[in-house]
């Protein structure tokens, strides 16, 4: 796949934030994840190849936020339009 060709989705990542209490009970742990959700089938123009990773992020008092990585996601950079975001699809069999 070349920067410019031209490609067909029906699933786009969205990240979705969730917390729990860390295991201490002292903190709250916030879990960041990438979801693929179904969109109405749409073609738009190919930017690039991201990589996008899943994790928790915890407070820590001497350097403030840390986020540690669990798993990472292979994704698509992909503009619909000139007046949109570009956004993240998956690689799966999904894209043609």
């Amino acid at each position: 796949m070349k920067l410019g060709d031209a490609i067909t989705t029906s699933h786009v990542y969205v990240r979705y934030t969730r917390s729990r209490p860390s295991k201490n009970g002292a903190w709250s742990v916030t879990v960041k994840v990438w979801e693929a959700v179904p969109i109405k089938p749409r073609t738009g123009i190919y930017l690039g190849k991201r990589t996008l990773w899943n994790g928790t992020r915890t407070w820590e008092d001497e350097v403030g936020n840390v986020f540690e990585p669990e798993e990472h996601i292979q994704a698509l950079l992909v503009c619909f339009s000139t007046n949109e975001n570009p956004v993240y699809i998956p690689t799966e069999k999904d894209v043609s």
